[in-house]
């Protein structure tokens, strides 16, 4: 309870401040706890920032494998992935924000650099399966699931992020609906 309280207080102090600008009795005070109990749980801010970024990356890739694994059309399935992604995204863009912004990108080490890569490629293989799998069900024609895969990737990317990131909008249903009806049947 305690653990979670602060990684709450710090996602808020460290979107608001930035890395660098965020002491630890900050987080604390957000979380409603003593200073020495964010150090009983973490022993650095640099820790705590990582954590976070952790559990945030394994909440959206389960968000994204959940859908997938829904028994639903290749179609239904993309867009349900795009709704709840752009959810999730829009829940937590400070958070994004702060993961490109480039005083927090020095603080994610090579392991955690590495490990974000490995997410991705994950994510990438499960869009993989999911278009292999409705290319063997006749839902789209034989072709490169790898580019597909990247494809899609570029489009959360460049629609769903640059929407509620850069432009500080939510997608609308009906925005989704075009990205898939125009993956679905070209421009």
């Amino acid at each position: 309870m305690k653990r979670n309280q602060i990684l709450t207080g710090a996602a808020k102090v460290f979107s608001l401040k930035g890395y660098h600008s965020t002491k630890i009795q900050e987080i604390a005070n957000e979380a409603g706890v003593g200073k020495g109990t964010v150090y009983e749980y973490f022993d650095s801010k640099e820790n705590l920032f990582i954590e976070m970024i952790r559990i945030g990356t394994k909440k959206y890739q389960k968000i994204i494998n959940d859908s997938l694994s829904q028994p639903l059309s290749i179609w239904e399935k993309l867009t349900l992935v795009l709704e709840r992604e752009a959810n999730f995204l829009w829940e937590n863009q400070e958070i994004a924000r702060l993961i490109l912004n480039s005083e927090s990108r020095i603080v994610i080490e090579n392991e955690l650099y590495d490990w974000l890569l490995e997410v991705r490629n994950s994510i990438l293989e499960m869009y993989e399966a999911a278009f292999k799998e409705a290319i063997e069900r006749g839902e789209i024609r034989p072709g490169n699931v790898k580019l597909y895969a990247r494809m899609l990737k570029g489009w959360e990317i460049e629609v769903i992020g640059a929407l509620i990131l850069l432009e500080n909008k939510k997608p609308e249903q009906e925005e989704i609906n075009c990205l898939i009806q125009t993956l679905r049947h070209g421009i």
